[in-house]
């Protein structure tokens, strides 16, 4: 019995003196600079600047002392973009960590304390040993494929978009009531064309399941129109950790011009095409996360002069309807901001003002911001909010 209780109590002392072990080795990591003391561990973003903004960070932490309090300090001095610019620490700086002890469900810590260029998170009690953290609720290229794969076969089919310049697959869906899609209005919708904002997928599955439901609105919006869906553009950068926004030599959000330098904006553009010259694309939609002081969902669209009449009254009417049902948990409250030659130099190749230059009469297309640094940037409340907005594709196409 001695014997027994002794084995117990050595494997309790063991687990609680040992030392933290944190991997960075799995898809859609990034770390570096990682210092360990006691139950404590500090980090920098990982990344490389050439591949976009080195603000995203994801590590798995073991060997948890569970009597004691677990903090992470994340050190954001000297981010980088490409060409060796840099960009501010708030970046990478949430005000609260996200975390998950099987890294599928995540929560939020309380408030970190920041300093100049850190920041310190800490869970007080820790449930389990083993911790994923990071800046955001990771959503990988797995889930594309998870999401897209557990759609009704009936009315959502699957279809690989493109491979990458990497060789990586990118998953798409495209649903609609029938295989005759002939006549019908067409709805393009895509996510991560920064690979850092991850929320933007999480919306979309939000958004994408509810297209797929029983709803009636749903029901409706499926037999009148053909919906398409990329839950992740940028699915190279997603899977080593890297933030894509303003990578070289242009991010895919600055690659909507007549020769792309992606595969994926090269292969959506196609179908769109298609759609725009039998008249039946509709409604365009490019799903980001803004800066860290937004706390609310906007819009970012283009210049009224190079729309046209019915394009602008389309515009109206979408984000009336946006208005009108995207009210919580991250709601809209008609903040639209225009982006045109003062907003970027590459302003004309940005996805939403392609599609409005080579789209047809009575279409829309915008950039929906929804903020990611609020209590409620989590998947649940994202997915909230992407149904909140297939409520108001629904009413918009009539």
């Amino acid at each position: 019995m001695y014997k027994c209780v002794f084995l117990i109590l050595f494997s309790f002392f063991m687990e609680i003196c040992a030392e933290l072990k944190v991997s960075s080795d799995f898809t859609g990591a990034s770390a570096k600079n990682i210092q360990i003391s006691a139950n404590h561990l500090t980090l920098s973003p990982g990344g490389e600047g050439d591949r976009g903004f080195t603000c995203w960070w994801y590590v798995k932490v073991e060997n948890v002392n569970l009597s004691e309090p677990f903090s992470v300090t994340v050190n954001a001095a000297g981010l980088k973009q490409s060409r060796n610019r840099g960009i501010g620490s708030f970046w990478a700086l949430p005000d609260k960590m996200s975390y998950s002890y099987d890294n599928k469900n995540w929560v939020h810590s309380e408030n970190g304390t920041k300093s100049k260029n850190k920041a310190t998170w800490t869970v007080k009690n820790p449930q389990q040993s083993t911790i994923w953290v990071a800046w955001g609720a990771p959503y990988l290229p797995a889930d594309s494929k998870r999401l897209v794969d557990k759609l009704p076969t009936g009315i959502a089919k699957p279809f690989v978009l493109c491979k990458t310049r990497a060789g990586n697959e990118v998953h798409a869906v495209k649903i609609s009531s029938s295989n005759n899609i002939s006549g019908k209005k067409a709805v393009w919708i895509q996510a991560r064309q920064h690979a850092w904002e991850s929320g933007s997928s999480w919306v979309g599955e939000g958004l994408i399941e509810w297209i797929c439901s029983d709803n009636s609105d749903a029901v409706k919006l499926r037999e009148k129109a053909v919906i398409y869906y990329v839950p992740i553009m940028d699915v190279d950068n997603v899977a080593t950790g890297n933030g894509g926004k303003e990578q070289s030599p242009h991010d895919h959000n600055r690659d909507w011009s007549d020769k792309p330098h992606w595969n994926s904006v090269t292969e959506a553009q196609k179908i769109i095409f298609k759609h725009i010259e039998d008249n039946t694309m509709s409604l365009f939609l490019d799903l980001h996360n803004p800066g860290p002081s937004d706390k609310n969902t906007f819009l970012f669209v283009t210049p009224l002069d190079i729309q046209s009449q019915s394009n602008q009254e389309s515009q109206k009417k979408f984000i009336a309807d946006l208005k009108k049902f995207v009210t919580g948990p991250l709601p809209f409250k008609n903040k639209v901001v225009v982006s045109g030659k003062n907003y970027h130099p590459m302003w004309k190749t940005i996805s939403k003002s392609w599609f409005v230059l080579n789209s047809t009469e009575n279409s829309c297309g915008v950039t929906i911001e929804i903020p990611w640094n609020t209590p409620k940037s989590l998947p649940e409340g994202y997915k909230k909010c992407g149904a909140e907005i297939g409520r108001a594709v629904s009413s918009f196409i009539e």
